[in-house]
C-alpha cells in the first residue's frame, strides 16, 4: 500500500487508492503522537520509542513556535486580545514547550505580569504528558486561532508574506 502525503496552506493530506483524508496541522500533530504510541506498544525496544516521542514532541515545538512568532507580527491590539483570550493551561504549554527559546521571551513580552506569575507557578507542577498537552491544552487555543483565521479576523504573515490560511 502506498500513501501519499501532500501538505497545503494549512492542511495535511493523505491518499492511497481508497482513503483520502485531509487534517489541519494541529490534528497532524494528533496523528503523529498516536502512531508513536501505538508504535511504542509494538516495539520491544523502549529506547526507540522515546526517541520516537522526542522527534514528535521537536515537531510539535517547531510548530507552535512559528504559529507564535507569526502571532507576533500581529498588531499589538490584536495580539493583546488573542493572547488575554488564550487559556492559562495554553498558555502554560507554550511557555514550556519554549522555554530558553527565543518564542518564550516574545511571550513574555506579550503577557502581563500577573499572567506570567500564574503560569510559572503553574509551571512548577506541570508534567510532559503529549496525549494532555495536544488534545487538552493546545486544542482550544489552535481551533481558536483557526476560527479567527476562517473568519477573516486576523491574518498570519511571517517577514516573507502570508504562509498560514485557513481551509474554507
Amino acid at each position: 500500500m502506498s500513501l501519499n502525503l501532500k501538505i497545503t496552506n494549512d492542511s495535511l493530506e493523505l491518499q492511497d487508492k481508497t482513503l483520502a483524508l485531509q487534517l489541519n496541522f494541529h490534528q497532524s500533530l494528533q496523528l503523529l503522537n498516536a502512531i508513536d504510541q501505538a508504535l511504542a506498544n509494538l516495539e520491544e525496544n523502549n529506547n526507540e520509542a522515546k526517541a520516537n516521542e522526542l522527534e514528535t514532541l521537536e515537531i510539535i515545538k517547531y510548530f507552535y513556535s512559528s504559529l507564535v512568532e507569526s502571532l507576533m507580527l500581529l498588531g499589538t491590539r490584536d495580539r493583546q486580545l488573542f493572547l488575554s483570550d488564550a487559556s492559562p493551561s495554553a498558555l502554560t504549554c507554550l511557555m514550556y514547550l519554549f522555554k530558553g527559546k527565543p518564542a518564550e521571551q516574545l511571550l513574555r513580552d506579550n503577557l502581563s505580569q500577573r499572567r506570567i506569575n500564574q503560569i510559572e507557578d503553574e509551571l512548577n507542577y506541570f508534567k510532559l504528558d503529549l496525549n494532555k498537552l495536544l488534545d487538552e491544552f493546545l486544542l482550544p487555543f489552535f481551533t481558536s486561532l483557526n476560527h479567527r483565521l476562517k473568519e477573516k479576523e486576523i491574518t498570519l504573515q511571517d517577514p516573507k508574506g502570508i504562509y498560514f490560511k485557513a481551509n474554507y
